[in-house]
């Protein structure tokens, strides 16, 4: 990629420098029928059987009371990265108002609406807390920001930690922070998070991707690392994730015009796929990186 970015780190390395990116993307396989799923399963390096076991009982949560950040793009690459994991990941879409990770068809998003006239609906959450309890695999939740305070305040008061301790589920919350005006807001909502889930993980994402403008320090410095938040939370984080800043005349329109179309990368470096040959080398190096920044979030 043209573009260079500090790829994800863990918490404790915050301060060395970015490990060197990775090289082989791995391709996201899609839903199988049960005789070919069978099959893989067959195929499967014990490897590849580990990680699958490690990570099924995580629940994703991407969750930000600000709109507009990149939550459904956050949503969209992570159940694109876990289904190369385990093509049985299954994504929902709890966005009362812009239900956008439903367009990304190839990772077979349900859709739910769990709110009602600006509050829980409890029976509703109650139907995604039985699809967890009784599916075995890794669940991506994308969320929207007028469900943030709501479903915050929900899972922190309620019976739901314990639920899914007694199934063995393993919630993973992830929030997005962006640089300019909106940088306040974001950490706004990271704080929340934190404060409200004490003992809960969160990915952390910084999003420059989006053109919202590099994130700051106190001191305006264009050094992330350096927030107060980040500082003092180091342990909380199970990974920092970076979306570079892209130059939108080549890799960020060729981003843009993916995430538009609701196409995963997988679907869009394929032939008939629409995108011409260079706009697809650079789409599989975007993410070449991007699986490198991912490979952060999964227990290996």
């Amino acid at each position: 990629m043209t573009e260079t970015a500090n790829q994800a780190q863990s918490p404790e390395k915050l301060d060395s420098q970015s490990p060197e990116k990775g090289s082989s993307p791995a391709a996201s396989r899609g839903k199988k029928d049960a005789q070919a799923g069978s099959q893989d399963q067959e195929q499967m390096s014990s490897t590849e059987k580990s990680q699958i076991a490690m990570n099924s009982t995580d629940v994703h949560f991407v969750m930000q009371g600000k709109g507009g950040v990149g939550k459904t793009t956050a949503a969209a690459l992570l159940g694109q990265y876990l289904k190369g994991i385990d093509p049985e990941t299954v994504c929902v879409d709890i966005d009362p108002v812009n239900s956008s990770f439903s367009d990304f068809k190839a990772l077979e998003p349900i859709a739910l609406e769990i709110m009602n006239d600006g509050a829980i609906d409890q029976r509703a959450f109650d139907t995604l807390m039985e699809m967890i309890a009784e599916t075995p695999h890794t669940f991506v939740v994308d969320s929207g920001a007028s469900t943030f305070l709501p479903l915050t305040q929900y899972l922190a008061d309620g019976p739901v930690f314990s639920i899914f301790e007694q199934f063995g589920r393993r919630p993973v919350f992830h929030s997005i922070i962006t640089g300019g005006p909106a940088q306040a807001h974001t950490m706004e909502g990271l704080a929340t998070l934190l404060e409200s889930m004490p003992n809960a993980e969160i990915v952390l994402w910084i999003n420059e991707y989006h053109g919202f403008g590099k994130v700051v320090d106190k001191d305006g410095n264009e050094d992330w690392k350096n927030l107060s938040i980040i500082q003092k939370n180091k342990s909380r984080f199970r990974a920092i994730i970076q979306l570079p800043t892209l130059n939108q005349q080549t890799h960020g329109a060729d981003m843009r015009d993916l995430l538009t179309q609701g196409m995963t990368f997988e679907e869009a470096t394929k032939p008939g796929s629409g995108f011409k040959i260079m706009a697809q080398a650079r789409l599989r190096d975007i993410w070449s990186h991007l699986h490198t920044e991912l490979s952060h979030v999964i227990r290996s």
